[in-house]
Parts: C-alpha cells; structure tokens; sequence
C-alpha cells in the first residue's frame, strides 16, 4: 500500500487515523463477501419463488416471463459468484502450484460471473426492446409467438461470451512477462481488470438512458391509447404495458441511484491508481469494489421483492400462497382424531344405508 505515514516514535494523530482507517478498511474486505451472501441468498430464494410462479403466470405474455425470469437469474448469479471469488485465496487456484482442477473451476466461476455482470449492465436494454416489440406489434403480439425479443437475448449473451474470449485470448497472446495464474485473473476476475470494470459501469449507464426514454416514450403513448384498442388482444397488450412500466418505473429509478453510487466508488478507484495513493489488488480498492456488490446486492432484493409485490397477478399468487400455509398448518393443528374419524365414517355408511332403504 502507498500510503505515506510520519516516521515517529510514536504515531501522530494523522498517522494514527490513517492507520485506524486502513485496520477498518482490512476488516470491511474480509467480512464484506459474508454480507454479500447474507442479501444475496434472500434474494436468490425470492427469484426461485417467483420463477416458479411467474412461469406459470398467463396474465403477462409469453416473452416477457422468459426475459423476466432469465435476467432475475444471471443477475442472482452476479451476486452469488462474486463472494465466492473474494473470499477464494489466490494460492488455492495457483497452476504454478499444481491446482488445476481447483483453477479451472475457479475461472469457470469468474467467466461466468464476467457475463453475470454484463447482463445485469444491460438487463433494462432488453426490457426495454422487449416491450417496444410488445407494443409495436400490440395488435397481434398475443397469438404471434414473435420470439424476436429472446434472439436479441441469446445473440446478447453469445456476443459477450465470445467476447471475453476473445478478450483472454488477447491476454494470454500480447503478455509474455506475467505468469499463467496473474494473466488468467486479470483476463477473468472483473475487478482485477479496471478498464474492463470502467466499461461495465458505461454499459449500465447506456442501457439506463435507453430504458428510461423507452420506457417513457411507451407510457406517455400506451396512456393515450388506453381506450382505442381494436381489438381484445391490442386493448390487452395496452393496458399490460401501462401495468408493467407503471411496476418498472420505481425499479429503474433505484437502478439509476446504484449507477450513480457505483460510479462514484469506481472513480475514486481511478483518481487512487492513477496518482498512486494504491494498487489494483489493495485493501482500499478491494474494499470499494464490494462495496459497490453490496448496493448491488441490496438493489437486486429490493427489484425481486418490489416486482412480486407490485405486480398483481403475482402479488395475488403469494398471498394465496402464505393463506393456504397458514391454513395447511392450522388444519395439521386441529387434526381430528383418526379414532373419530373412523367412528365418522362408520356413521355416516349407515345413514346413507338408512336413506337408500327410505328411498
């Protein structure tokens, strides 16, 4: 660490904040991954629960689930890699050591949670494209089975794969002074790359104005054609427009405030490199790239949570779900006794006798 400190018997003041800062620093970096989990694993559980229930939801088209539940998913695996990568130790996955299996695994992991990241960059893009197709084609988006929407999604994902080969590629081929094990975590470990982890902050912020114009632009236009569908099928996609971006809105203005902080975190990390205040695998800037997973990670609970909530039909769904549980376990508490019920039965076979003979 390149932090300058007065050499005295003792600490001055100054040094002595700088050094109670730096301890705080270090504690905030080891227990950091533990408070990523302790969001993220809510928040995973959350997006199964609404996977399951969304999946069969037929209140909202078909395309939209798909992008809905997929992008929950890659953006829980963005929260659930990255603890797993930090709190892994470098010489645990060293190939000069001799741990293949463990180094491949590991970057298998970081790989995957690259294109996590990505996505999560660009996920209100694609809800963005999906419901610009939605209303264009309102007409007959319902019967069509336009999958338009899901090609950009896969040429999305297939595009940033390639691309971070390609990336590796570049790493492995121009470097010939750094050893295996610093090439492939540079190429592979978001954070150990700062210009890649700057492009991912510029990506979020495109797909952010894209998603806003779009989004208002198809609010303002589905608003006023709120009662000048033709047909049951374009009223139907007009009024699932207006009810999912009035749900979106609130989600992406949250996103936008963890753009902002993201950014922030991700420039003091600049202006620290670039005039030599630390290093790019230092406890101060360790310490402010989970930071930034953290307010990822609380803005992805509060996006699954606020989206099960204020989409009604999924809303409807999870209340009958927490009646039916507490009624399940009422009823296993007021069991009656299978004694009872046999003596029940028994007396209810020989009134039915006794009508039958009536009868």
């Amino acid at each position: 660490m390149d932090i300058q400190q007065e050499p005295m018997n003792g600490f001055s003041d100054n040094g002595q904040i700088l050094m109670l800062f730096k301890d705080w620093v270090d504690h905030f970096v080891a227990v950091s991954p533990y408070i990523e989990l302790l969001i993220c694993i809510p928040s995973i559980v959350i997006n199964i629960y609404s996977a399951i229930r969304f999946a069969n939801l037929n209140s909202y088209s078909n395309n939209f689930r798909i992008v809905m539940i997929s992008t929950n998913f890659i953006v829980a695996g963005a929260s659930l890699f990255h603890p797993i990568t930090s709190m892994t130790p470098m010489e645990y996955i060293s190939f000069a050591d001799g741990h293949y299996i463990a180094g491949i695994l590991f970057y298998m992991i970081a790989f995957t949670h690259h294109g996590c990241v990505f996505i999560f960059d660009i996920k209100f893009f694609i809800l963005g494209f999906e419901r610009w197709v939605a209303f264009r084609s309102r007409a007959t988006y319902e019967y069509s089975q336009d999958n338009s929407t899901i090609k950009v999604f896969i040429s999305i994902i297939i595009l940033a794969c390639f691309m971070l080969i390609v990336k590796l590629f570049c790493y492995i081929h121009f470097n010939h002074t750094d050893s295996y094990d610093v090439i492939l975590s540079r190429a592979l470990v978001l954070e150990f790359d700062l210009p890649t982890l700057i492009s991912t902050h510029f990506f979020a912020s495109i797909s952010w104005l894209y998603a806003g114009v779009v989004f208002a632009r198809l609010l303002r236009t589905a608003n006023e054609h709120r009662f000048l569908g033709q047909t049951l099928s374009e009223s139907y996609q007009i009024k699932e427009t207006i009810s999912i971006l009035s749900v979106i809105g609130p989600i992406i203005r949250a996103y936008l405030g963890v753009v902002i902080f993201c950014s922030i975190c991700v420039s003091l990390n600049m202006y620290g490199i670039l005039y030599g205040r630390w290093q790019e695998r230092s406890s101060y800037y360790q310490g402010l790239t989970n930071l930034e997973y953290i307010c990822i990670n609380i803005y992805n609970f509060y996006a699954s949570s606020y989206a099960i909530w204020h989409l009604r039909p999924l809303r409807k769904v999870f209340l009958m779900d927490i009646r039916s549980l507490f009624r399940t376990s009422i009823d296993i508490e007021n069991q009656v006794n299978p004694g009872l019920e046999k003596h029940a039965d028994e007396a209810k076979v020989y009134f039915d006798q006794l009508q039958n003979q009536w009868s």
